[in-house]
């Protein structure tokens, strides 16, 4: 695997989450186990141009222009996306790249599990992950994403 610089900057939280906004713009949703110690301890992390949010910071790119009508378009055009496949209420977004709109990862709680799972959507490509944990470690570059 060829190395590649990255430019990670991360903040500590300024106040402890107790949920998450979805896309509903009537639900959130209670933070899981792992959700909750990884936002005790971190707060907004940047990966270069890619924003890994807070809670207190994902309702407003989650009503922007820009990420709905990429949202939507997902929903109408790429089969099994996250949002064609699961409600607005069971999606919320963990990061996005403001400068590439169709850079962004959202939360999806499914019925099964007791963590969101994590879908990462750039350009084309989609990866999915098992939860935060798999997730991290995939873009710190120590693990691939699930077929």
């Amino acid at each position: 695997m060829a190395e590649v610089d990255v430019e990670v900057k991360w903040h500590a939280p300024r106040s402890p989450a107790r949920s998450v906004p979805t896309f509903s713009p009537i639900r959130r949703r209670a933070l899981s186990p792992l959700l909750a110690e990884y936002y005790r301890h971190v707060g907004v992390v940047t990966v270069d141009s890619q924003r890994i949010l807070t809670p207190a910071g994902m309702a407003r790119p989650i009503r922007s222009r820009a990420v709905l009508g990429y949202h939507r378009a997902l929903r109408e055009n790429w089969e099994d996306s996250a949002p064609q496949h699961h409600k607005d209420s069971d999606l919320g977004l963990l990061s996005y790249t403001p400068e590439l709109i169709d850079h962004l990862t959202y939360l999806v709680w499914t019925k099964f599990s007791r963590e969101p799972e994590v879908w990462h959507y750039s350009g084309m490509q989609e990866d999915r992950f098992d939860d935060l944990r798999h997730y991290l470690r995939w873009l710190a570059g120590e693990q691939e994403s699930r077929p």
